[in-house]
């Protein structure tokens, strides 16, 4: 959904600069630092809720993909609000593939190609300019209105941290929990979660007194609530992001410089484009507005 971006003519500069990459030390730097989240399962998340494809394109491809939005985009002035109030200082536009230059479009189809088989994908690409001063994307749970069960991304000209922040049940969208991690028990009779539970329901009403309510508990592996991993996104990466990492975590794109991992690389965010395509909302799911 498109924020309402200010629209006053600004100059554009010759072309986008790409910052930078962050040193990989020896061997390749790893992708996840879930240092300050011990009781995510780091396998599960890679293959289940975020998966990351570095070098998704060749450098000339990104390019020509930056160079094609900044011109499209340098016309605009940085909003420092957004509608939803997560987004900082940015610009966006979206537009059909088939706006998209002939040359470019086939860098969009092959993203979409990481869709799961049989996706209803939307044919529209959306694209965010994040300012190197302060642009970023705070933490945020997503919910199934604009789109389905999956969000794919492609990082141009910076890199990035992305912290996936454990939300608690009440802090996720209704009708999201299963899709969050969460699963429905009844709290043991003895457990302080089943007295809680008991003394709510002693009360006048339908429910007997002294039953114990159904409550959500994080699933095995999903982590518990406050727990952060962040995500190193170079440039020119893909990353394909559904299930728990959406619906359950608050994810958000940092700004400036980060230390990331156990080796406290330096990771400075400058300038950053991002293209995005969702797949269909599931209407049995999305809410009615």
């Amino acid at each position: 959904m498109l924020g309402r971006a200010r629209l006053a003519r600004a100059p554009c500069s010759s072309s986008p600069r790409p910052a930078v990459e962050p040193r990989r030390g020896a061997g390749s730097l790893a992708l996840y630092d879930a240092t300050a989240a011990p009781s995510v399962d780091l396998p599960l998340m890679a293959s289940k809720w975020l998966r990351v494809q570095e070098d998704f394109i060749t450098r000339e491809e990104e390019k020509a993909l930056a160079l094609y939005f900044h011109e499209r985009l340098c016309g605009q002035q940085y909003s420092e609000g957004h509608w939803d109030s997560v987004i900082v200082s940015y610009r966006e536009t979206l537009m059909a593939w088939e706006e998209l230059p002939a040359a470019l479009r086939p860098a969009v189809e092959r993203l979409a190609s990481l869709f799961e088989p049989g996706a209803q994908v939307q044919r529209k690409v959306h694209a965010i300019d994040l300012s190197e001063s302060h642009g970023r994307i705070d933490g945020h749970v997503d919910s199934v209105k604009f789109c389905g069960e999956h969000v794919i991304g492609l990082c141009l000209l910076s890199p990035a941290v992305m912290r996936f922040k454990r939300a608690a049940p009440d802090e996720v969208h209704a009708g999201t929990e299963e899709r969050a991690g969460y699963v429905k028990v009844k709290p043991q009779a003895g457990d302080a979660a089943g007295a809680a539970a008991a003394s709510a329901t002693d009360a006048p009403g339908d429910m007997a007194p002294g039953a114990a309510t159904t409550e959500w508990v994080a699933a095995p592996g999903t982590g518990a609530p406050g727990e952060t991993v962040d995500v190193l996104l170079r440039r020119r990466s893909a990353y394909v992001m559904y299930g728990v990492g959406r619906f359950g975590y608050e994810h958000a794109v940092l700004g400036g410089v980060q230390r990331f991992g156990p080796e406290e690389v330096k990771v400075r965010r400058r300038r950053r484009i991002s293209l995005i395509v969702r797949d269909e909302a599931d209407s049995a799911l999305a809410p009615v507005v």
